[in-house]
């Protein structure tokens, strides 16, 4: 019997159950396969042609939570409309029939609880005692912690030296984030104390992949020790962290440690280790390993060697081909060469940061800035208009635009001093030519010289023409 129901879907009309297969060629929406066995048509389907097989309106990406109930493992949200489970919830033991419900993601246990007891165990106190646990960092005597929901009225208040009531006993006393109303955490039966769910399962010694080299040790700085995040580059007070008894500088806040573990990483060709991103950065003086700009807001980190970049820096591509130049450029994070014309752009053939990436050809020393080197279009333009790399750019060349006539000069200076020593390399290829010795030596440093001289002219050039003279 066919029946109109509304599932969820991504589609915005009902959706009709049809047993077996639908007529070729209607396929799945979800799975891209033909419509072989039962499945879901829309109802309008003359108009809309929209079909989902039955088990596809069932395959999700499942939220999930972490609860004081069962702190060992993440708990799974089921939302099984419009079908419905029969299980046993392991918190109040009675058996349920429900589209909603809790289960843990573990093959091992099999907790179930119950969509109405996610909240209101709370209010059945004869069962909490078998969930109350003791951390190792408050020990105290008779002092347990008990799941309950939210910060209660009837919580013992701590006063500030002003007799208010301290806003930080609002905080989980492992990550410093606020415990907000309605959410589940353990809470101190003779203090208050708090701990989320996550940071109470924090174990005393943990293999993170962040540091694979050795093991980390949990730790809680109480004694306002100077102890500083390595990733989010915080300084960590009265809070839990995980510390590298080898590597003195290693620490990881909670924030970080679980960011690590949850957010995926990401893998570039630019650097050798796998970057995590982050939101904010504490610490003003941070810079791109790309560009040389602050790096504070949405960037990418490695913990290991502390290397940050924008967004932006790495989707720049790692090789480009430019009219500029024959040969393909790379990108290069920094290049420093002991040469007079090794800090200008070869396209633009204004000044360069030597801190700042740039597009190298390793074999010829060409050098460009990334928005000389790339070919952009002009929705590529406008899609990059405020990338820090572009930004960076700009202030360059209006920096080296004011200040042209001293880099005259300056080149002016360089130039002399060049091709004083070409005339010296003439001289001695005469002499040495004179007394039958190899020249090979002596020509290779000659054409040497004679390339600089060449460039620096060049650059001589370009810096003449826009040079205002009064």
């Amino acid at each position: 019997m066919n029946k109109l129901v509304k599932i969820e879907n991504p589609h915005y009309h009902r959706l009709e159950f049809i047993e077996g297969s639908a007529p070729s060629p209607q396929t799945c929406h979800k799975c891209r396969q033909p419509a072989s066995r039962d499945y879901y048509e829309c109802e309008y389907i003359r108009s809309c042609e929209y079909s989902l097989h039955k088990e596809c309106t069932e395959l999700k990406d499942l939220p999930r939570k972490f609860h004081p109930l069962h702190p060992q493992h993440p708990l799974a949200i089921h939302d099984n409309f419009p079908y419905v489970k029969s299980f046993v919830c392991s918190f109040c033991g009675k058996h349920r029939q429900s589209r909603q419900f809790h289960q843990c993601i573990a093959d091992e246990c099999n907790f179930y609880l119950d969509d109405d007891c996610v909240r209101d165990f709370i209010s059945r106190p004869e069962l909490l005692k078998k969930y109350e646990i003791q951390h190792f960092f408050h020990d105290h005597q008779n002092h347990q912690l008990s799941p309950r929901v939210g910060i209660s009225e009837e919580d013992p208040v701590e006063l500030n030296e002003f007799g208010y009531p301290s806003y930080d006993t609002d905080k989980c006393d492992g990550c410093r984030e606020l415990t907000y109303d309605g959410q589940e955490v353990y809470r101190c039966t003779g203090c208050r104390f708090y701990l989320h769910t996550k940071c109470s399962q924090v174990p005393k010694e943990v293999q993170h992949y962040s540091h694979p080299h050795h093991p980390l040790v949990l730790r809680q700085n109480l004694f306002d020790h100077e102890v500083r995040c390595i990733g989010c580059l915080k300084w960590m007070e009265d809070e839990f962290y995980v510390h590298c008894t080898h590597c003195p500088t290693f620490n990881l806040d909670l924030q970080c440690y679980f960011r690590a573990q949850t957010q995926p990483t990401m893998k570039h060709e630019i650097h050798e280790h796998p970057l995590e991103f982050f939101r904010l950065t504490y610490n003003e003086d941070v810079r791109c390993h790309a560009c040389n700009t602050p790096c504070n807001d949405y960037s990418y980190c490695c913990f290991t060697c502390n290397f940050k970049f924008h967004p932006d820096c790495l989707a720049l591509p790692i090789t480009v081909e430019s009219d500029d130049h024959v040969h393909p450029l790379t990108l290069t994070l920094s290049f420093k060469y002991d040469h007079p014309t090794a800090y200008y752009c070869d396209i633009c053939e204004k000044r360069r940061d030597p801190d700042c990436g740039i597009y190298l050809c390793k074999e010829c020393r060409f050098i460009a800035h990334f928005e000389c080197a790339l070919s952009l279009t002009t929705a590529e333009e406008e899609e990059t208009a405020h990338a820090p790399w572009r930004q960076k750019i700009e202030d360059d060349i209006h920096k080296s635009d004011e200040n042209n006539e001293d880099v005259s000069l300056e080149i002016f200076d360089q130039l002399n001093v060049e091709i004083e020593k070409l005339g010296e390399v003439i001289q001695q290829l005469i002499i040495k030519k004179k007394e039958g010795e190899h020249l090979t030596e002596k020509i290779q440093e000659f054409d040497e010289r004679h390339k600089n001289t060449e460039d620096m002219l060049r650059r001589l050039k370009q810096s003449v023409r826009g040079t205002k003279f009064n």
